[in-house]
């Protein structure tokens, strides 16, 4: 008896090895996997996250994870990034496609190649991609819209954005526009701020001067947050006017806490980091199908800054 059930576990293990492609032996070790993540904001500070999860995840399963990016917002870079990856075989890639059509063409050709892809943080869903992980953009912003009407009933509105084109940060501009429309009378204006940092305080500042009726500024990124938190601050504007962004850069949190931003909305970044590393592992060494990940909209208030403090402070929010 005890020699038939070890023939059969023996077998069994066998069929378990086999039935799903090439024996287990026969599996790409982890020591030579490489994945290429290719940002268009991997020059700012809300990429840092990112790129801790990124690199947390890679330590954990012992495989290289190349990461790159435009030093600022260019598309065209971007995909001539994308065409060196695949060029250079790498076994799989994950890029943020902040323009819905511009990486359609490199994404099928990956596919074609057999280099799975993934899109993450900005999505561009007709691409072909295997997946998506990252905030739902449109709602994330309508989310940051209601939580203003529910403080406010109307007045001009500020909308920061550093880079006009980018089609996740686009997303959030329609969301807040559409709760605004919704919840009030509100008159929302645009503006571009630029993803340098300097040049950004000094066009959200002309911007307040010339619109000092102004009942609120929201950035739709980092850039723009950390200008508008500049200039309340500058003005001593924070029982005037409220301030708002996204993601946990360590000046806006600091501004929530001291009273000079009124909240902010957390995409989890690192999150986003980690699991598209771990979801791509899986599709090279198992050929696992990865599956989209909303990585959610926490608003960031005074209610819950300091838990949200520590964490973004070890760069894990």
């Amino acid at each position: 008896m005890k020699k038939l059930v070890a023939i059969l576990t023996a077998t069994l293990l066998i069929c378990v090895g086999t039935a799903f492609g090439e024996p287990i032996t026969k599996l790409k070790a982890n020591s030579d996997i490489r994945i290429a993540i290719l940002a268009h904001f991997s020059h700012v500070p809300a990429w840092v996250p990112v790129q801790k999860g990124i690199d947390d995840a890679a330590k954990s399963l012992g495989i290289t994870v190349e990461v790159s990016g435009p030093s600022d917002f260019s598309v065209a870079k971007q995909v001539t990034m994308f065409q060196g990856k695949i060029a250079a075989g790498v076994d799989a890639i994950a890029s943020t496609m902040p323009d819905p059509q511009a990486f359609n063409n490199v994404t099928q050709e990956a596919l074609k190649l057999g280099i799975p892809v993934m899109s993450v943080n900005a999505d561009a869903p007709d691409s072909g991609r295997l997946a998506y992980v990252g905030q739902s953009n449109f709602m994330a912003g309508y989310k940051v819209g209601k939580h203003l009407t529910a403080l406010i009933k109307g007045g001009k509105v500020m909308i920061g954005i550093h880079s006009l084109g980018a089609k996740n940060l686009q997303d959030r501009i329609d969301g807040i526009q559409k709760a605004l429309d919704e919840g009030g009378d509100f008159e929302s204006k645009v503006v571009e701020v630029t993803t340098n940092l300097v040049r950004a305080q000094t066009l959200v500042e002309s911007w307040y001067q010339a619109n000092k009726d102004a009942v609120a500024m929201l950035g739709v990124e980092e850039v723009s947050g950390i200008a508008i938190k500049k200039t309340i601050e500058r003005n001593e504007l924070g029982d005037k006017v409220i301030g708002a962004s996204f993601d946990l850069v360590k000046d806006v949190v600091q501004g929530i806490k001291d009273g000079t931003m009124t909240y902010t909305v957390d995409q989890q970044l690192y999150m986003q980091g980690y699991m598209t590393v771990q979801l791509l592992y899986l599709k090279v060494r198992y050929d696992i199908s990865p599956a989209d990940i909303d990585t959610g909209a926490t608003i960031i208030d005074k209610s819950n800054i300091e838990s949200a403090m520590f964490l973004a402070e070890n760069s894990y929010r």
